[in-house]
């Protein structure tokens, strides 16, 4: 199916951007790129890198996107991130912001995360959305709305991250949360009443909601690196953002926490 789609792609563009990965002059690649609007954050995000951010490609299995990120001028080809067949160790670092919960099940994200590895040299980058602690937001007839999303099936959680990268053998990884929730009071709770596909809460749209004060740690988005080689620090990357929490963490092989929610 992709050998037909490449075909709707302008090959010239794809070809340099394959010869650009040829000769090493790629820095990171964003997997699950859409239509390039995530590019310009990665490299303001990883601007304080000691080695500068410079050229970075996307990668998307959706030919309309592709075009979309060509037309802006972003350096973007169209691809499977759960085998992306682009050669091993040809970018620093793969990215993949707000895009496993969009996969169909836990072995899809495996096979990215998996793929991502073999084709970064110092480490890889993941964000998304918090869903480790949906239950007990279900228990007080609460969730995240972004929990409730057609376009979410894959609630990805600490727990199963930790299991990925056990299983790939990474032997140095954290993972962070960030973005504190203390109540209900704030936008992104509905009630389980609430229509699917919704954004922040609205009073006068949404069905009212209790009123509850959480006994557990509830954040909004949830950060994890593994890190490949040493040529880059732990400090340069937990810079990334600012109020980062470490919830796991995995360095050389020995753990040295690992906070839980629970």
């Amino acid at each position: 199916m992709l050998s037909f789609l490449k075909r709707l792609i302008p090959l010239s563009k794809s070809d340099k951007i394959h010869l650009l990965l040829k000769l090493g002059k790629v820095d990171f690649i964003e997997m699950g790129a859409s239509d390039g609007r995530y590019f310009r954050q990665l490299l303001l995000i990883f601007g304080h890198l000691k080695t500068p951010v410079k050229i970075g490609i996307g990668v998307d299995n959706d030919p309309v996107k592709v075009l979309a990120a060509q037309k802006k001028g972003f350096r973007c080809i169209l691809g499977d991130i759960t085998n992306l067949e682009l050669g091993k160790k040809k970018v620093r670092f793969c990215s993949m912001s707000h895009v496993l919960e969009h996969l169909p099940n836990l072995e899809s994200a495996e096979l990215a995360i998996k793929s991502a590895i073999e084709i970064s040299k110092d480490f890889i980058f993941i964000q998304g959305p918090f869903f480790d602690e949906d239950k007990y937001l279900e228990s007080k007839k609460l969730r995240f709305f972004w929990s409730n999303w057609v376009g979410h099936p894959l609630h990805l959680s600490s727990d199963m991250l930790i299991g990925i990268f056990d299983k790939l053998g990474v032997n140095d990884y954290r993972i962070y949360v960030r973005i504190p929730i203390k109540d209900s009071s704030d936008p992104s709770i509905h009630s389980l009443k609430s229509r699917r596909n919704q954004f922040d809460f609205d009073p006068k749209v949404h069905p009212p909601k209790a009123q509850v004060t959480f006994t557990r740690p509830l954040w909004r988005e949830i950060v994890a690196f593994a890190r490949l080689s040493d040529n880059v620090s732990w400090e340069e990357l937990e810079k990334v953002h600012d109020g980062m929490v470490l919830l796991a963490s995995k360095d050389q092989g020995k753990i040295l926490s690992l906070k839980t929610s629970k």
